[in-house]
């Protein structure tokens, strides 16, 4: 039988709910970007990235490429036997995890085309935002666009993917 894809409890069936979430998820990162690079001692500096580096970890990990894998195809109770773990190696663990159909290959395909075709033109500004920024009273920009961009790089896939696919049909949740 399969099942909802939720986050936080709230269904994420709907194109719309899932653009309101990558949204939140953008703006909590950033939110943490700038707490980070505004705060002036370095201790507290050093918590925020901290905390940083895990919402971010969480947001990459647990809400955009699980909830990005449950919106290609809604997951189904799945059946048969699990093999044992055999040196620690998780396609022994999860063999269904490496098969792919041609629908999955394609969206994910697709996602990672449109989002490094984003990051290219976003690249293609590169030298310009890098002269403006490394002048000396830009420090703090120059780390905020760097961070930004690296938490960019890692997210965008997923996040195409939970901003382009059609809402899940009822019949499948």
């Amino acid at each position: 039988m399969p099942r909802t894809p939720t986050i936080f409890g709230i269904s994420m069936a709907s194109k719309t709910s899932r653009r309101w979430l990558v949204l939140c998820c953008y703006a909590v990162l950033l939110t943490l970007i700038l707490l980070v690079f505004s705060s002036m001692s370095f201790a507290a500096r050093y918590v925020l990235m901290i905390v940083m580096t895990t919402a971010a970890s969480s947001i990459q990990f647990v809400i955009f490429y699980k909830l990005a894998k449950d919106t290609v195809l809604p997951l189904q109770e799945l059946q048969g036997d699990f093999r044992p773990i055999s040196l620690g190696l998780s396609r022994n663990v999860r063999p269904y995890i490496s098969i792919l159909d041609e629908r999955q290959v394609a969206v994910r395909n697709a996602a990672y085309y449109k989002a490094y075709r984003i990051f290219a033109a976003y690249s293609l500004l590169m030298p310009i935002i890098l002269t403006v920024l490394t002048n000396p009273l830009n420090k703090n920009l120059l780390g905020i666009y760097m961070v930004s961009t690296f938490f960019a790089i890692f997210t965008l896939p997923p996040a195409v993917i939970l901003w382009t696919e059609p809402d899940i049909p009822m019949e499948a949740v």
